[in-house]
């Protein structure tokens, strides 16, 4: 006798664990991950430039932050030390 068919509930509610004889990442692999699942190969998703975050990574890579980032650190700084001498 063959074996069944895995069950489609836990592919459609897109849940946690062993379903019907899958694992969360054999149903990832079969094109239903689990909502949040990233898995293997997922893209990061980087922060736009004009942001603290897309500054930093800018220097990281060894680029120079371009101005919209600029302007965000500073003012990230900038309340920073405001909230320290407060």
């Amino acid at each position: 006798m063959p074996p069944r068919p895995p069950l489609p509930r836990p592919r459609a509610n897109r849940e946690w664990g062993t379903w019907g004889g899958e694992t969360s990442a054999e149903r990832a692999a079969a094109g239903h991950p689990p909502a949040g699942w990233e898995g293997r190969g997922h893209t990061i998703r980087l922060k736009p430039c004009g942001t603290p975050a897309a500054y930093r990574r800018h220097l990281r890579v060894g680029e120079e932050p371009c101005p919209p980032c600029k302007t965000a650190e500073y003012c990230r700084a900038a309340e920073r030390r405001a909230g320290r001498s407060a």
